[in-house]
């Protein structure tokens, strides 16, 4: 049998890996495929972010935006939101902010990924959610993160 080495089969072995805990098996993994000259896609991307959101240091969590920022992967609105929602849960509320603003396209995930981050470092001031509400056509979930939040920080009377 012939050996076979695609976006597939790359993603599956990553995914294994993250998901049996082995986070630094699925980065060498990573760092390896790139050295072989595959090109990350946005599916190998998403779940890297994802699994190094609660895991990896800071450092490597910057290493890994800029791998995606390499192959042009950083307009995408799946990885931009996974973006904000890492560097929030990293406690770099500043770096999650500067990749919203900078996202191209917003979904309903990217504005609760900032919500979120926003209410969870502690910036549910009155300025902050009036902009969401200025300029969001939410969803019911957005909806219902940014009344929790509201509520949280006494923004509802």
């Amino acid at each position: 049998m012939a050996e076979r080495r695609d976006e597939v089969s790359w993603n599956s072995l990553i995914s294994d890996y993250i998901h049996n805990g082995l986070f630094s098996k699925a980065m060498d993994l990573v760092w390896f495929m790139m050295q072989k000259g595959q090109r990350l896609d946005v599916f190998t991307f998403a779940t890297v972010l994802s699994a190094s959101a609660s895991v990896a240091t800071l450092e490597r969590v910057m290493e890994i935006h800029a791998c995606g920022i390499r192959a042009c992967l950083e307009s995408d609105v799946v990885v931009g939101s996974t973006l904000v929602d890492m560097y929030s849960k990293r406690g770099r509320i500043d770096y999650a902010s500067k990749v919203f603003r900078l996202m191209p396209a917003k979904n309903e995930f990217s504005w609760n990924s900032m919500i979120s981050g926003y209410a969870r470092h502690g910036h549910g001031d009155r300025e902050v959610f009036g902009d969401f509400q200025r300029n969001v056509q939410r969803g019911s979930s957005t909806r219902s993160c940014h009344i929790c939040r509201s509520n949280k920080y006494g923004l509802i009377p």
